[in-house]
């Protein structure tokens, strides 16, 4: 930030041009590591990394044979039916930007009490009326409640949004499950359900 006198999202953009820029070089001392699995942390702030070309410039030109992404959903912004519906969004428009396999995490589990984290899980399940009826009966504002139910009806129409892995960072719940499920996309398999 001070070598370049740029404040925080213009330091974010210089840093993944940079990284853009020298990706062959990073990809090849990865693979010289030798390792099973390689994660790759990208920044958070999607409309500097995803919805910029570069995003994807990057995410091609260090994948591998067999790659996937996995999209960090934060437990606390998904407790409410309107918060979860606008990160299952977000988790589409990354799915549709990256164009590869995606597997949806819910973060943060260990914040929230677990009759919540069951509820969430619940939203995104086959029950597709739970999320419907949690949106109308949760929503203050008319206008909110029917926009919210209409962006539920898209994702549910597409079909192709991953159910979220709960998971802790902190505590290591869940960890298992992303590994098995990654694994999965790992040796080609298709089914990215996991097992609780």
């Amino acid at each position: 930030m001070r070598k370049y006198k740029l404040g925080p999202n213009g330091s974010i953009i210089a840093a993944i041009d940079m990284l853009a820029v020298r990706a062959q070089e990073i990809k090849s001392q990865i693979m010289d590591i030798g390792a099973n699995y390689v994660l790759i942390d990208t920044p958070g702030q999607m409309e500097l990394f995803a919805f910029r070309s570069v995003g994807s410039v990057l995410i091609n030109r260090l994948s591998m044979d067999r790659s996937a992404v996995v999209f960090v959903i934060d437990a606390t912004q998904a407790q409410t039916p309107s918060g979860y519906v606008s990160s299952m969004l977000l988790a589409l428009s990354t799915q549709f930007r990256f164009n590869m396999p995606q597997v949806n995490v819910l973060n943060k589990i260990d914040l929230l009490d677990r009759s919540v984290v069951d509820e969430i899980l619940e939203w995104g399940g086959e029950e597709t009326d739970l999320l419907r009826e949690a949106l109308m009966s949760n929503q203050a504002n008319k206008l909110e409640a029917d926009l919210s139910v209409r962006l539920s009806d898209i994702l549910t129409a597409i079909g192709t949004i991953p159910k979220p892995i709960p998971i802790s960072a902190k505590t290591g719940e869940g960890l298992d499950a992303l590994y098995r499920v990654l694994h999965n996309v790992y040796i080609g398999g298709s089914d990215y359900d996991y097992l609780e």
